[in-house]
Parts: C-alpha cells; structure tokens; sequence
C-alpha cells in the first residue's frame, strides 16, 4: 500500500495501521465474483454511495459475522447495502473507492485484487480513465507476473533434470553393463533375441536422456547469453548518458 494522505498513511517508524490491511478473504472473492471487469464506487461524506441507482444508507454491517456463502443467500439488495458498509469499513472517509481484479491467464483463475481510494472529493476518478488505466496497469503486472512463473518453472525443470539424469543415466549403465556380460553367455535364440531387445531398448533410452541433457544445456547457455547482451547494451546506455551529461 502506498499513500500520503490521512488517516492511511502510517506515522514515521509506526507500522500501517490502515483498516484495508485487514480486507476479509471472502468479501475479496465476492467482489472478484461480482465485479470481474473492475468496479469504481463514490461516496459522500455521510458514507452513502452517490450512485443513483445504487442509493442507500450505510448502516453498521449487519453481515459481519456473516460467512462468505451465507453473505452470497443475502440477495442483490442486502448484497449492496453488505457491500457498502463493508467498503466503509475498510476504506473510512474515502471519496471513492476503485477496485480491479488481476488474472492469471496461466492458472485461469483470479489471484488478486487491486484497490485505489482516494478521500479528496475534488480529486475524481472516473470509469473512462481512472478505471481503464487501472486495468491495463494490472494486465501488465500479471504479464510481468507469468514471465516470473515461467522463469521460475524453466528453472525448477532444468534443476529436476540435472538431478534425475544422473540416478537414470547410472541404471542404464548398469543395465546394459549387464546385457553385456550375459552376451558372453551360450545362449539360445530367443534369448539372444530378447538380449538383443534390451541392448538396442537402453541405448535408446540413453541417447534420448543425452539429447534432453544437451538440449537443456543449450537453453540454459542461450538465456544467460541473451541476459549478457541485454547488460552489455544497458551498460553502454548508462555511460552514453554519463559521458552526454559530462559534456553538457
């Protein structure tokens, strides 16, 4: 959370002491159910919503102690009232309230949810900008956001690889070190088939780890390469810039 502005802002050296620190779980999901393409409230001083069609007191939240599904068997009406009163609780003497929800593309869920308040009535947020702008703001958080998923999982396999191609690589070995020794044997034809079948099976399988092991090296070799050029480039920038601003 960051903000200047009374009452939100912590004093120096004091822990955030905001009521929106202690936004209830299931109120979140309810308004990531109710609201999935985002949502921007007003209020008035007295804590009423300023929307017409959504015009009504805010008493003291009657569903407070209220679980999540049983707020949801309440109605649209008692939702609303629910609704406001929680949001006062949790935002108190804010001018308006915008809530965006952020989705993970790569889990097909809602993971997190995205509030901005204000409590200056002359400072407005409206739907066209204010929303909007939110909105894509969050749709690059959770851009950026499945790069480090992807990064860490790129990293997890690599690491999984590594460590089980050695415990397979060993059994090959062994296997065909014994296939081997049984060649020597005076074998009938079927068994010479069937020896014949666990030769050519476990080579396979051991060059096709060797591919994977080599193809992961590449990888792992083509990313650092990519991240020194981006340094590199960045580096070359940065003193550009120092060396420009020298002469100025």
């Amino acid at each position: 959370m960051s903000t200047n502005e009374e009452p939100f802002a912590p004093g120096p050296g004091l822990p955030v002491v905001s009521p929106a620190t202690n936004l209830n779980i299931g109120f979140l999901q309810q308004l990531l159910r109710r609201h999935s393409k985002g949502k921007l409230w007003s209020f008035h001083q007295d804590g009423v919503i300023s929307n017409s069609d959504e015009n009504m007191e805010s008493p003291k939240n009657p569903f407070r102690n209220l679980k999540p599904s049983e707020r949801a068997k309440t109605g649209p009406r008692k939702w609303k009232s629910t609704e406001n009163s929680m949001l006062n609780e949790y935002f108190p003497n804010a001018a308006q309230v915008l809530f965006v929800p952020l989705w993970n593309a790569a889990n097909s869920q809602w993971i997190w949810g995205c509030f901005c308040w204000n409590s200056v009535e002359t400072r407005v947020f409206t739907s066209s900008i204010a929303l909007s702008s939110v909105l894509g703001s969050g749709s690059s958080i959770m851009v950026e956001h499945s790069r480090h998923e992807s990064l860490i999982s790129d990293r997890q396999k690599r690491h999984f690889i590594g460590s089980i191609s050695h415990e397979l690589r060993s059994l090959l070995h062994g296997i065909l070190a014994a296939a081997k020794f049984l060649s020597g044997r005076n074998l009938d034809e079927f068994q010479g088939s069937l020896l014949e079948a666990i030769n050519a099976c476990g080579r396979t399988l051991l060059d096709t780890m060797d591919q994977v092991l080599d193809f992961s090296k590449i990888v792992s070799l083509e990313r650092k390469s990519r991240q020194l050029r981006q340094n590199t480039k960045q580096s070359r920038l940065e003193l550009k810039d120092e060396v420009s601003a020298g002469f100025d």
